[in-house]
């Protein structure tokens, strides 16, 4: 039997994430894995925290889950890439298994430094979604 799934114990620089998050009224909330789960215009995002590397942070949202026959589809990868092109340092991502994922990823010292550019980089990935679904909503299934 595999063993159970642990909690990830968020640090104390998570918790000055948080911290922060809370003062600017996102009413954010730390999952069992030690990330923060907030909601920033409408749009809900995961600020993750990678245990093996310490300084790479990525604050991410899934946009859509596409049907298996549409993973494939060009018109999808057309529109991720035009997005991605759009906003540069946004990047829309089509897993395997159908996730359409947008993504910012900050190199950092520590958790708390990306405090000042935080609602930048929520901001514009709350944007860059946005953009993704007008352009998915003009194409649906090209």
């Amino acid at each position: 039997a595999a063993a159970p799934a642990t909690e990830q114990p968020a640090s104390r620089e998570t918790h000055a994430v948080r911290d922060y998050l809370e003062l600017e009224g996102f009413n954010p909330r730390i999952d069992s894995d030690g990330d923060i789960c907030f909601n920033y215009e409408g749009v809900t995002m995961v600020l993750l925290f990678d245990l093996q590397d310490a300084e790479n942070i990525r604050l991410t949202t899934v946009i859509e889950q596409l049907p298996p026959k549409e993973v494939t589809t060009t018109a999808v990868w057309a529109i991720a890439h035009e997005v991605t092109q759009a906003f540069k340092f946004v990047k829309i991502v089509l897993l395997k298994s159908g996730h359409v994922l947008a993504s910012v990823e900050m190199i950092a010292p520590r958790p708390s430094s990306v405090i000042p550019c935080l609602e930048r980089a929520a901001a514009a990935l709350a944007a860059a979604t946005a953009a993704y679904r007008k352009r998915r909503a003009d194409r649906p299934s090209e």
